[in-house]
């Protein structure tokens, strides 16, 4: 998640003892989650073996989940639809500045192939400490995380947003309301390449 429970409460004013909207709050941090995700066209929370698929004629693959943790990157050769193939041993590649794209030195096979790439990227939650070789989320991403669900709850009474979800984030809009120019201009900086 992009924010805890905790820090959402303090940025509202209620007390840790008050249980009363936490699941409401709780529920609203997994769509700001999803939502910010979506607009942003790529994963922000890591998540570990993550597994990408591509076209295996192609030697420049933008990724859909990045910071990468480490260097290890492990690609698979399979048939388009198939669950498994044949793993490929030394694949030659380097990562764009940026790290959000890996290009490779040839490609690993032909047009009707695909590869399955499995790495470990993104930030590590909000409320977890990030260990060696993982990178914790930024500030920035996290307080726009914070404020636009305790926007939400400040606005849930006149908006109707006590029974919304995920599905209302659409196309980087809020159902009833635009994205924060403050949020959006720091999810601007973390869109996908290419968006």
């Amino acid at each position: 998640m992009l924010t805890t429970l905790a820090k959402v409460k303090r940025r509202l004013g209620l007390p840790d003892s008050d249980l009363q909207y936490d699941t409401l709050l709780t529920d609203w941090i997994a769509a700001v989650t999803a939502g910010f995700e979506r607009y942003c066209g790529r994963g922000l929370v890591r998540q570990v073996d993550h597994e990408q698929r591509y076209e295996a004629h192609r030697m420049f693959v933008p990724l859909d989940l990045y910071p990468v943790e480490g260097e290890t990157v492990a690609f698979e050769l399979r048939s388009r639809g198939a669950i498994s193939g044949a793993l490929v041993a030394s694949a030659p590649y380097g990562m764009s500045p940026a790290g959000s794209v890996v290009e490779l030195d040839v490609p690993l096979g032909v047009q009707g192939q695909q590869v399955a790439m499995k790495y470990t990227g993104g930030y590590v939650p909000s409320g977890v400490v990030a260990g060696p070789g993982q990178v914790a989320l930024p500030a920035d991403l996290e307080n726009a995380a914070t404020e636009t669900v305790a926007t939400w709850f400040m606005l849930k009474d006149r908006s109707g947003l006590s029974s919304w979800s995920s599905a209302g984030f659409v196309g980087g809009k809020i159902v009833g309301g635009a994205l924060l120019a403050s949020v959006q201009a720091v999810l601007d900086r973390y869109r996908a390449v290419g968006m």
